[in-house]
């Protein structure tokens, strides 16, 4: 296997139940932990897509339509880009015309340092090392509301939060290898002089990006034999 199925198998694994506190009426629903459902513009009830008309900062949510009586709230998958800023910035123009189908979406910066180490005395220990691996957890922000109700620092807030799922699903067979360190990007781009903002992947984007070393701790192309 190589990193980018190490990676998918780990966002495979995040935690993106939603568990139901009470149901206030037909629409309206009051969540134990969010999480992060403001990402979105919409969930999924039972397997099907239910869009979302409102948040409320007390974990409660009022869809579009009747949820009452429903038992499985999940938060969407996303979208798994590999490679380099601008083989993904290719990949996710031509991904989907529906904006909500790409964004938000995760993106691991390869091959940009990433490097694999064997070393036969920590066999012991591990299979393999992964080292300078830079994973982005990336959302829509829309810049038109920076100054309105939700703003960039909550913005960014809930994308750490996202991140930090990912950073718990690190279990067996995988192990972190000293810390993580988390980069925040407000503006997923570079501002230029005249104070415009050159994107790094065509949208309205914030970004967390995390840099992590990871170990596998047993040969997973072997773990079904």
């Amino acid at each position: 296997m190589f990193i980018d199925d190490y990676i998918s198998h780990i966002i495979s694994k995040m935690n993106q139940s939603l568990k139901v506190v009470q149901f206030n009426g037909d629409d309206n629903v009051t969540f134990c932990d969010n999480k992060w459902i403001k990402l979105f513009n919409y969930i999924l009830i039972d397997g099907e897509k239910v869009y979302i008309k409102s948040f409320e900062e007390n974990g409660t949510v009022t869809f579009t339509v009747n949820v009452n009586g429903f038992t499985e709230f999940k938060l969407p998958s996303v979208v798994f880009f590999v490679g380099s800023q601008m083989q993904t910035s290719s990949e996710f123009l031509i991904y989907s015309n529906q904006y909500e189908e790409k964004v938000p979406f995760i993106w691991l910066n390869f091959p940009a340092g990433i490097n694999s180490v064997q070393d036969a005395s920590k066999l012991e220990e591990w299979f393999e090392q992964w080292n300078n691996i830079r994973l982005f957890f990336v959302a829509d922000m829309d810049r038109s509301q920076w100054m309105a109700k939700e703003t960039i620092e909550e913005r960014t807030k809930i994308i750490h939060t996202w991140s930090k799922e990912f950073v718990r699903a690190i279990k067996y067979p995988y192990e972190l290898e000293g810390n993580v360190q988390y980069f925040y990007y407000p503006i997923f781009g570079k501002e230029e002089e005249t104070g415009t903002v050159q994107d790094i992947i065509d949208g309205n984007l914030s970004a967390v990006s995390i840099d992590f070393t990871l170990n596998i701790l047993e040969d997973l192309n072997c773990s079904s034999c």
